[in-house]
């Protein structure tokens, strides 16, 4: 379940995984045209560089391998009288296409049980996200929904009760779950999540300025000796600058220089400050500086 070892990293398709600037995701916006233009605006940033598939990216989820080894695994470790529940059978592909219901919605067949297996109850007592398994069940009253159900008929079939902080470590499970297979668009956010559950705090607003949030320990990580001796190792394997710059000038003479400007203004926000973060604060902000500018 952890994270593939630092150095396979240069061997890994990032995809549009980039750990530090997450894909604009609808929800995060009020309006669709919005979200298309932030959208346009990560695909210019992550443009700059080659960023996706840089090693300065690869770093960043090889720190994030350490930081779930050491910090978050340990916290969703219960103690043995919590852990008398056997592995249970689990579905690994509960979706709206493999679920039959009647006319009350009562469920009344679950088909493709070809890959399913025995898995941690925490695993088990995941939310499942519909109507697909990678997308995150974000209502709280859908998550006690399916809790409470559980509950009831777990307690019919006269089996063990679950514990509180067994729902805690499902809740984990299901941010990890996401981040490990890297089967999500926002990475970052499931990690932070991560960092608030194993500490216990109310939200990510509440790491503003502290030395121990997910951004400063990052940082922090990133200028030890492993750290930069492992930045060296996968730098090697950075494709060449000129075909980098090749790249981009073939992209932004299709999207225009006002776009380009824009990039490079994020992309020097992000050199100059080790804890920068380009998700949807930042591109609701430079929206507002935009439209400002646009109507002065």
């Amino acid at each position: 379940m952890l994270l593939p070892v630092p150095l396979s990293y240069p061997q890994l398709p990032m995809g549009h995984h980039v750990l530090r600037a997450p894909v604009p995701v609808p929800e995060e916006y009020p309006t669709f045209s919005k979200y298309y233009a932030a959208t346009d605006r990560w695909n210019d940033f992550v443009t700059l560089g080659g960023i996706v598939d840089s090693s300065m990216n690869r770093l960043q989820y090889c720190i994030a391998t350490e930081l779930l080894r050491d910090s978050i695994i340990p916290g969703m470790i219960l103690p043995d009288n919590q852990s008398t529940l056997g592995f249970p059978l689990h579905h690994h592909d509960i979706s709206v296409q493999n679920i039959f219901v009647d006319d009350d919605l009562n469920i009344t067949c679950v088909i493709d049980w070809a890959f399913s297996s025995t898995v941690p109850p925490a695993q088990l007592l995941a939310t499942p996200g519909l109507p697909h398994p990678r997308d995150l069940v974000l209502d709280l009253s859908l998550a006690n929904a399916f809790r409470s159900g559980f509950e009831s008929e777990d307690s019919n079939a006269d089996r063990l009760i679950v514990e509180p902080d067994c729902w805690k470590v499902a809740q984990m499970v299901s941010h990890y779950m996401r981040l490990v297979n890297l089967d999500a668009l926002q990475d970052y956010g499931h990690l932070e999540t991560l960092c608030v559950l194993a500490r216990r705090r109310v939200s990510p607003e509440d790491d503003d300025y502290d030395i121990n949030s997910l951004p400063a320990m990052m940082a922090t990580k990133a200028t030890t000796l492993e750290a930069l001796a492992l930045a060296s190792k996968l730098a090697a394997d950075d494709e060449p600058e000129s075909e980098t710059r090749r790249r981009e000038k073939e992209y932004f003479n299709a999207v225009g220089s006002k776009r380009l400007a824009i990039a490079r203004k994020v992309a020097l926000a992000a050199k100059v400050n080790p804890q920068f973060v380009a998700d949807g604060r930042l591109w609701r902000w430079v929206d507002a500086v935009i439209e400002y500018c646009d109507s002065a």
